[in-house]
């Protein structure tokens, strides 16, 4: 198990290209994935899609995975 915890200012991203952009890499087919399913953000409507970009102002990364 992995947590990042983020603190910071959010606003919504203004710029057309960035959104576009964060649109195609969510929605395109994952590499090695044995599932060929589309996400959730596919079926949306027009317009419900909202980038959203923090400026990080402190965070906190842990990785919980078990040394062997």
């Amino acid at each position: 198990m992995k947590t990042l915890q983020l603190q910071g200012t959010a606003e919504v991203e203004p710029d057309p290209n960035i959104r576009d952009f964060i649109f195609r890499e969510l929605t395109m087919a994952q590499k090695g994935s044995a599932s060929s399913a589309l996400p959730p953000v596919t079926r949306l409507d027009k317009g419900e899609f909202i980038t959203i970009r923090i400026k990080p102002t402190a965070g906190s990364y842990r990785d919980y995975q078990e040394i062997r």
